[in-house]
């Protein structure tokens, strides 16, 4: 009877082998295709963001190069992220997707299978796995998971001492990291941190790193096949450095408390698990993988809490499925006491915090929103099979959008070259005009000196569009001047008013004698913060230009690192009596704006282009100024505890060939 039950039991590991090795990894590739990819594409619209996704697909359209001509944190394959619908690009952008399942699919079957024996179960977690990647946008989710992958990956290998398999995935990973690094910059730096651990373990192993050859030339390959110059390889990633930078300060935006505190316990129990079971295996270099996985949880921190708003959701599909990953581990034959608590309480924290934000950013429960994602699926089938039979439902859907953006603004009589200030480039792409953008294409991402010069030296050289639509529309209750403040004294010298289009903007068109502006020196000075400045009477009514330059502490330095820097205000008082207190933007005030008058409506910036400008905007006349923290924000451990002040008279009236 013990000879035969001895027997039996191979057979039975074959057949369970056979399983994990063709049905399984099959029915997790089969659902994480049709969950995945945007079988339900997004249609074009007018809202800010929409217009920035509909303007990815137009640039990769035009074969605009990236780092001089268009200037953002996306790459040239940033349209992909968008999960939009454009006839120009949606097979590309669904094929992409598709790959990118597939890869993260058998990625997450051979992490499993390392770790759960019975096949079933296995599918039952990947499922889970899957679903949960769905609490949000896939696809500002989607792509994280591929590095976050390949660190699991090399985790288990050190604890387990068993190569990843199956053979090739690894590989797989690093080509779709390679071509998702040039969709956001944050998936390159999370790349690099993620190659950085496999690197060192391949060295570690006295091995070649072929993994980061595999990326360095599948980059440089997707980067030829966007249609981009090599020689632009410095230059685009210098302006990627430049954007991200600067989105600390320009972006940042404060929320619940609570959120981030829940974040950081999930967080720190994640990785508590990764270190305490490398630590129990005994591996001295197992300690790679974790260590790896902290940094990548603190680029998630800056992404989610920096500008804390619905970016706090993006955590939520990640932390979820990998704590439960982290549960398979604990529970697997070399799971500890110890690490199966930690373990659930990794998952416990995990789901506390999705629970939270969800509730919070989409106004739903966790089991409401995961049975409303469930119930969506007849429809997601239906889209998929519809698409895959070559139906026209998305390209009607797109055209049907488009034609209602034309009817709300018609622009039938515009010609030429255009662009759109500040950011609804939607209305001139729906109508099919001559899209000619500036390089930081919406005037709030010019979040640095250096990105608003180079919009200003758009409008000075020979590819300035030939007709602009301007708004005054500033976002997050910035002062309205500062965006694309050095932008303004080109348009208003450069472009001549034609008419009012629609409620909303005003058409310039490029000036056939443009006038050059001149600034005339007022004052330079040092101001305490808080300290009230008074403005009347210095420049006789005339437009007053300003430089401030509010220099950071150390503190303030190390705190912009670790978390973002505190929101500063500038209160002004005008000449009909009224104050008004806006976001104050430290770096975009270092690169020079309009203090004087206040131009808040797209009507007073006409009259601005006026002779007789003093007259028509006396009662918007700046009198005071007053830089602080906003609401009840210390800002005196940030900044020190004075700022030079700069003032100029801006002359806008000098007529003379260009």
């Amino acid at each position: 009877m013990a000879k035969h039950s001895h027997k039996a039991r191979p057979a039975a590991n074959t057949a369970t082998d056979r399983l994990h090795r063709a049905i399984v990894p099959t029915l997790i590739c089969i659902y994480a295709v049709l969950r995945l990819p945007p079988w339900l594409p997004r249609v074009v619209g007018t809202s800010l963001d929409a217009s920035w996704r509909w303007a990815f697909h137009e640039v990769w359209r035009l074969g605009l190069q990236h780092g001089t001509e268009f200037v953002f944190s996306s790459g040239p394959w940033g349209f992909v992220i968008t999960e939009t619908y454009h006839p120009a690009t949606f097979s590309l952008m669904l094929g992409i997707y598709l790959g990118a399942s597939l890869v993260l699919a058998l990625a997450l079957w051979g992490i499993l299978r390392l770790e759960i024996r019975r096949p079933w179960m296995t599918l039952i977690v990947a499922v889970v796995f899957i679903e949960a990647i769905g609490l949000w946008d896939v696809s500002q989710t989607l792509f994280f998971h591929l590095g976050l992958a390949l660190l699991a990956g090399r985790w288990l290998q050190t604890i387990r001492a068993t190569p990843f398999r199956p053979a090739g995935v690894e590989y797989a990973l690093v080509v779709a990291m390679a071509l998702a690094s040039q969709m956001k910059f944050t998936y390159f730096i999370f790349a690099l941190v993620c190659l950085a651990v496999a690197t060192a373990d391949e060295l570690r192993r006295r091995r070649i790193p072929w993994l980061v050859v595999t990326y360095g030339g599948s980059w440089l390959i997707f980067w030829i096949l966007a249609g981009q110059s090599i020689s632009g390889i410095p230059e685009y990633l210098h302006q990627a450095v430049e954007i991200a930078g600067g989105f600390n300060a320009a972006m940042g935006v404060r929320g619940p408390v609570f959120e981030v505190v829940l974040y950081a316990v999930a967080a720190v129990l994640l990785v508590g698990f990764w270190s305490l079971a490398s630590r129990e295996r005994g591996r001295p270099w197992s300690w790679l993988p974790a260590g790896g996985l902290a940094v990548l949880l603190f680029l998630l921190f800056k992404v989610a809490f920096v500008r804390h708003d619905g970016h706090a959701l993006t955590p939520a599909p990640l932390l979820v499925p990998w704590s439960l990953v982290c549960l398979a581990v604990a529970w697997s034959r070399f799971g500890t006491v110890v690490q199966k608590l930690l373990a659930v309480s990794s998952v416990a924290a995990a789901l506390v915090f999705a629970g939270t934000v969800v509730g919070h950013y989409r106004d739903l429960s966790l089991p409401r929103l995961t049975i409303q994602n469930l119930g969506g699926w007849p429809t997601r089938l239906a889209a998929a099979g519809s698409t895959v039979l070559g139906s026209d439902r998305w390209a009607r859907r797109h055209e049907e959008a488009a034609a209602r953006i034309r009817e709300r603004l018609p622009l039938s009589d515009i010609s030429g070259t255009v662009d759109l200030y500040p950011v609804s480039t939607a209305y001139i792409l729906a109508h099919g005009l001559d899209y000619h953008p500036r390089p930081v294409h919406h005037s709030y991402s010019a979040y640095t000196p250096r990105l608003a010069a180079m919009n200003a030296e758009h409008l000075r050289g020979p590819a300035a569009p030939q007709t602009i639509l301007f708004e005054v529309a500033p976002i997050d209750g910035r002062f309205p001047a500062l965006d694309d403040g050095p932008s303004w004294p080109e348009l208003l010298t450069r472009y001549e008013p034609v008419a009012a289009v629609g409620r909303r903007f005003l058409r310039l068109d490029r000036a056939t004698q443009p006038r050059r502006f001149a600034l005339e020196p007022l004052t330079d000075r040092e101001v305490r913060l808080g300290e009230r400045v008074a403005l009347d009477g210095i420049a006789a009514g005339e437009p007053i230009w300003a430089t401030v330059e509010l220099r950071p502490t150390r503190i303030g330095r190390l705190q912009s690192i670790l978390y973002k820097s505190p929101t500063v205000a500038l209160s002004i008082e005008t000449a009909n009596g009224v104050r008004r207190t806006y976001r104050f933007l430290p770096a975009l005030a270092a690169a020079g704006f309009l203090i004087s008058p206040e131009i808040d409506r797209v009507d007073d910036f006409a009259k601005l282009m006026q002779p007789d400008a003093a007259r028509l905007l006396a009662r918007q006349r700046v009198v005071a100024i007053t830089i602080e923290g906003a609401s009840e924000t210390r800002i005196d451990r940030a900044y020190r505890s004075s700022y030079r002040l700069q003032l100029w008279r801006l002359d806008l009236g000098h007529r003379t060939p260009d």
